[in-house]
Order: structure tokens, then sequence, then C-alpha cells
């Protein structure tokens, strides 16, 4: 399909009017690495997410913020 946003999602058929049913979608492609997360255009006050990734580590919470994607992810977003 190609780059698609939320809302060409929810127009589906298979998912309108049911948005639990795209999310468990998205997360079953994501986990499977078919679908990748990305964010359009730049990042809106970022040094909101630098505060929120260093309390993350600062507080030992294994979540990891990557801002180009627009997700946090389990672990240290390393790859």
């Amino acid at each position: 399909m190609g780059h698609a946003s939320d809302a060409d999602l929810r127009a589906l058929p298979a998912f309108s009017g049911d948005a639990g049913a795209l999310l468990q979608s998205l997360q079953l492609l994501m986990m499977q690495g078919i679908a990748h997360p990305v964010r359009h255009g730049p990042v809106a006050q970022e040094w909101r997410i630098d505060a929120l990734a260093q309390r993350f580590t600062r507080n030992g919470v294994g979540i990891a913020i990557i801002a180009p994607c627009a997700i946090a992810t389990l672990g240290s977003g390393r790859v």
C-alpha cells in the first residue's frame, strides 16, 4: 500500500468504525517488521521529547523514544 495516514487506514472498509481492529492490525504488522511508523513534518517541541527520554533514562524506565519515527519502543532503541 505504501505510505498511508491514519485517516487513510480508518477509511478502509475493514476498519471503518473499528479503531480497535486497526490498532491491533498495525501492532501485529509492526511486530513482524512489515509496517513501520514514520513521522511527517518537523518535530514539534523537540525539547519535550529529549526531556522525556532523559527522565526515562534517569528512572531506569526501559523505553526509548525514537523521534524520527514518532514512536517509543522497549529497550534502548539502538539498532
